[in-house]
């Protein structure tokens, strides 16, 4: 498993009162692209986003990268009230 990824939220085009507290699923896209890794990923980004929540900000949508085995990579994280979804942009 890569310990040493890195995420980074890009800056929300809006602010908001999203919780991100329900089930994650993500996408067959996300799980190709990053394996047995993707656990990893989400929990980086959540810590993250976790962040804005606190502050009371986050919008239900977030962009970031990952830094990961020598490429970045972009993807997003959608808040449906009732799920939390990873995925890359071509899937959206």
């Amino acid at each position: 498993m890569v310990k040493n990824m890195q995420v980074t939220l890009y800056k929300q085009e809006r602010e908001d009162n999203y919780k991100f507290d329900t089930q994650i699923v993500y996408t067959k896209g996300m799980e190709s692209q990053f394996g047995e890794n993707i656990f990893m990923l989400i929990y980086k980004t959540m810590n993250q986003i976790q962040e804005l929540v606190n502050k009371g900000i986050a919008d239900y949508f977030q962009v970031a990268t990952v830094e990961y085995m020598g490429s970045t990579t972009k993807f997003y994280i959608i808040d449906d009230i009732d799920h939390i979804t990873f995925l890359l942009p071509e899937e959206y």
